[in-house]
């Protein structure tokens, strides 16, 4: 019996060589491998496909995340632009710079002042959350690591701090509320609810005018002004006023009295002893008693 030359037979790109001979029933044997060949290639075939689409699928979502989590820091622009602390004292203010916001956070540059003593801070801020982001003062030999969190809220952008950062001087501090509008400051009246008009005109008429203006009115509208009603030595009632400076003490700030009679004893701790009582020859103030 002759033999017939090989057949190659193709299903789905793939080649399935098949030897045909004349044995009883071998030509349905190799027609059903051949069959189920195909079979199981079409299907492996499909079940690739699949697995690259769902690769697609999963590859696009991913993309998808990534481009909204991008979106979503970057809507933090709301950062950018010159903050002032509000709700504190004129002398403890402070002023934030920020900009160059992008995906990631943002350039600042701080000033920041507590009465006498000043401090500065000035890095980039890395956005941890949408509104939040946080500069890392890493720790070096001389300095232990530090952190400024910036946290906006509403209109507000709060400020917390963790550790010592080493551009501040003493007791100067970034906490706080900061405000691009106006900012509020608590003595922002003082002078209208500790004198009354009659009583700043009778300092402006004993004073000269620059005791007057960078003296007395410098020193009260900055520094922490305490007001009490006191007894004077004589049994007078007098009103008494305490201005004073932290970190400026031996230069700034007044200790004053005013009866009700209208006399006034005035000292102040760089320019003197003042006094519109012409019956009264001390250099120093008159002795008081709280009441």
């Amino acid at each position: 019996m002759s033999k017939q030359k090989p057949a190659i037979i193709t299903a789905s790109g793939i080649m399935i060589m098949s030897v045909l001979t004349g044995l009883c029933g071998c030509n349905n044997v190799t027609s059903f491998d051949i069959k189920a060949s195909s079979a199981e290639t079409s299907k492996t075939v499909e079940i690739n496909e699949a697995t690259q689409n769902t690769a697609k699928e999963v590859e696009s979502e991913s993309q998808n995340e990534t481009e909204i989590i991008e979106k979503d820091a970057g809507t933090a622009d709301v950062f950018e632009g010159e903050w002032h602390r509000t709700n504190t004292h004129s002398s403890t203010y402070g002023t934030i710079t920020i900009s160059n916001v992008s995906d990631d956070g943002f350039d600042f540059a701080g000033y920041f002042q507590s009465y006498g003593n000043m401090g500065q801070e000035e890095g980039r801020a890395l956005f941890t959350e949408e509104n939040v982001a946080v500069f890392t003062q890493e720790a070096t030999e001389y300095s232990e690591e530090a952190y400024i969190y910036f946290t906006i809220n509403g209109s507000d952008l709060e400020i917390l701090t963790e550790g010592n950062l080493t551009g501040m001087g003493n007791h100067v501090f970034a906490d706080g509320t900061y405000t691009t509008g106006e900012p509020i400051y608590s003595n922002a009246n003082v002078l209208a609810e500790t004198f009354t008009d009659d009583e700043l005109q009778a300092m402006k008429d004993m004073l000269s005018e620059d005791d007057y203006t960078n003296g007395f009115i410098d020193n009260t509208e900055n520094g922490i002004v305490t007001s009490e009603q006191v007894t004077m030595y004589d049994g007078t009632s007098a009103k008494h006023v305490n201005s004073f400076f932290p970190g400026l003490a031996n230069f700034v700030g007044y200790d004053l009295l005013i009866t009700e009679d209208g006399k006034i004893y005035y000292l102040h701790v760089d320019r003197g002893f003042s006094t519109n009582d012409p019956n009264y020859l001390g250099e120093e103030m008159p002795e008081y008693t709280v009441e």
